[in-house]
C-alpha cells in the first residue's frame, strides 16, 4: 500500500514539472463596515514561467480604519520568465476619509489614484525597478519619484491581490 502511493504521488510529482497547471479562482474580501472588495483572478503556473491577471474592485472597502475606504477598480498582470518578474497595474481608486488629507476646514478631502502601465520589474541580480505614470487628483507623477505617503497608501492597496 504504502509502495503504491508514493509511486502516485511521485508520478504526480513528474507530471506537474512536465507541464503548466492553470488556475481560476475568485476571492471576496468583506470588511466590518459594510465594505467589500472582489478579486478575480487566472493565470498558469509552469517550473521556469507563468503569467497570472487579476482585477479587483473596491467598493467602500475599509483596509484598515472605518474613518477610510477606498472605491474602484485595478488590473494586475504578473509574469515571470525564469528569474525575471514583471507587474503591470492599471486603474483607478478613490480614496475617501483620512487617508486622502485634510482642506482648510478639517474635512477630509478624496484622494483619486489613477496608475497607467504602472511596472515592477524583479531580477534577480539588479533587484526591483519602478516605471510608469500616476495620477493622483489629476496631477500626473512619475511613478518612481512618487512621494512616500502615495507609495504606501497603494502599496497597502496592492497587497490583496496576492489573496
Amino acid at each position: 500500500m504504502f509502495k503504491n502511493t508514493l509511486c502516485a504521488v511521485a508520478m504526480l510529482a513528474a507530471s506537474m514539472t512536465a507541464s503548466a497547471l492553470t488556475f481560476e479562482r475568485t476571492t471576496t474580501i468583506n470588511d466590518d463596515y459594510s465594505g467589500h472588495a472582489v478579486i478575480h483572478s487566472a493565470g498558469s503556473l509552469g517550473e521556469d514561467s507563468g503569467s497570472r491577471i487579476a482585477d479587483a474592485s473596491f467598493n467602500k472597502f475599509h483596509p484598515r480604519a472605518e474613518t477610510r475606504f477606498v472605491d474602484g477598480t485595478m488590473s494586475r498582470e504578473a509574469v515571470r520568465d525564469g528569474e525575471l518578474v514583471t507587474v503591470t497595474y492599471d486603474g483607478a481608486i478613490t480614496l475617501t476619509g483620512n487617508a486622502g488629507g485634510s482642506s482648510a476646514n478639517g474635512s477630509a478631502q478624496p484622494l483619486s489614484i489613477s496608475f497607467v502601465d504602472l511596472k515592477i520589474v524583479k531580477n534577480a541580480e539588479e533587484g526591483p525597478d519602478l516605471s510608469g505614470q500616476l495620477i493622483v487628483n489629476g496631477q500626473t507623477i512619475d511613478a518612481a519619484t512618487a512621494p512616500a505617503q502615495v507609495r504606501a497608501v497603494l502599496l497597502g492597496l496592492l497587497r490583496f491581490f496576492r489573496v
